[in-house]
């Protein structure tokens, strides 16, 4: 009986010794699993700390009201204000308050549809204007990650393209303003010479046969031919009105020239309250109105044509509509896209110094050509300083 209880407790004994080896050896493997676990987590820390300072953009962490949580900057001295003052308030207390309803819109889209959103906007900086571009997207339990990008540089190219775009324009107005006078005064004046010559020489008739008396018939038709084409490209080039009268008085002389010319009936309607605009802005919408008028002789057959000018509170708008055929849809994305004719082409130039914007609509009742001119535009051109 001695010797099975005690090969009995040495069995218990090894038995337990086994199983505290057992347990050892998987909390040795746990301890190691853990902190290979820990050294992943502070390595993965370290990465998202080195990829986050090497990123140029700010990063704020907010609530769906707009309440500042948590931020991230390289350098302090990019943000608006310092941390210390944004923490725990909301955009409306810290940001410009156009700024702030932007970006409030901004959340609220995203927060009802759940896609990420975008706002441009430019902020006063010590001493100095900066452009963001910020992206907003939805993070969990309905706070909102901004990303503010400074896009100070491009913008700042955009502006001086802009306003290299626009001194082109106003050269090359001028030149056309040069060439409508030459043909004017010198080149229609030597036409209409000519052909007071050959009608004389006509009538003096003496030693000049039948065939030398058609001959000078037809010079002379050729010749008031090529006078009223000059005039009419005079006519086209430059309305000498636009200067001594200014935009509504050359659009209704341009127009009613533009039915004796084409057979095309054109309503003008013009809105009693327009803002006062530049004389660059005025060439630029009757260009606008040219461009559309000729579109509606060259491609609707429509008979007649409608020029509406009104103004909003903040734009001026220019539409010219036809009761022709109107555009099939592929016409039609060619006229929207990149491979648009020269006449929309230099639409666009003309209103791209102006922020300004166009769009063609269409149907089987005719096209509209409508543009859109911020009337804060002026000023941003003239300063250099874009306004997103």
């Amino acid at each position: 009986m001695w010797d099975i209880g005690i090969t009995f407790l040495i069995l218990v004994q090894a038995a337990w010794i086994a199983f505290l080896l057992v347990v050892h050896r998987r909390r040795t493997k746990l301890e190691a699993e853990r902190e290979k676990t820990a050294t992943a987590l502070r390595e993965s820390e370290t990465r998202n700390g080195a990829i986050l300072d090497a990123l140029p953009d700010l990063m704020f962490l907010q609530d769906e009201k707009g309440t500042y949580l948590e931020w991230h900057a390289n350098d302090r001295r990019n943000l608006y204000v310092p941390p210390e003052e944004f923490i725990g308030r909301t955009m409306f207390e810290i940001m410009p308050p156009d700024v702030a309803r932007q970006c409030a819109e901004a959340f609220e889209q995203v927060l009802s549809r759940g896609v990420p959103a975008r706002v441009e906007y430019g902020l006063r900086i010590r001493g100095e204007t900066r452009f963001f571009e910020t992206r907003i997207v939805l993070c969990r339990d309905r706070k909102l990650l901004s990303i503010a990008r400074d896009i100070t540089e491009l913008k700042r190219a955009e502006i001086e393209l802009q306003q290299l775009s626009s001194q082109l324009l106003t050269l090359k107005d001028d030149e056309r303003r040069r060439i409508a006078r030459e043909l004017h005064d010198t080149t229609a004046q030597h036409l209409f010479a000519i052909t007071i010559n050959l009608e004389n020489l006509k009538r003096m008739g003496g030693g000049i046969s039948k065939a030398g008396l058609e001959l000078l018939s037809e010079c002379r038709d050729l010749c008031e031919r090529s006078l009223q084409e000059v005039r009419t490209l005079s006519y086209l080039s430059h309305p000498a009105q636009l200067e001594g009268t200014g935009l509504i008085p050359a659009l209704r002389w341009y127009v009613e020239g533009f039915r004796k010319r084409t057979g095309i009936t054109v309503d003008l309607r013009v809105a009693p309250d327009l803002p006062k605009i530049s004389s660059e802005m005025e060439v630029d919408l009757f260009r606008v109105v040219q461009e559309g008028l000729f579109n509606v002789f060259r491609h609707s057959g429509s008979r007649t044509a409608t020029v509406f000018l009104d103004a909003g509170e903040d734009h001026v708008s220019l539409r010219v509509q036809d009761c022709g055929k109107g555009l099939v849809d592929e016409a039609l994305r060619d006229a929207e896209g990149p491979l648009a004719g020269v006449g929309l082409t230099s639409i666009r130039e003309r209103l791209r110094r102006w922020n300004g914007q166009v769009r063609i609509e269409s149907s089987g009742d005719g096209a509209l050509l409508n543009v859109q001119l911020p009337v804060h535009a002026e000023e941003a051109v003239h300063s250099g300083v874009g306004r997103v």
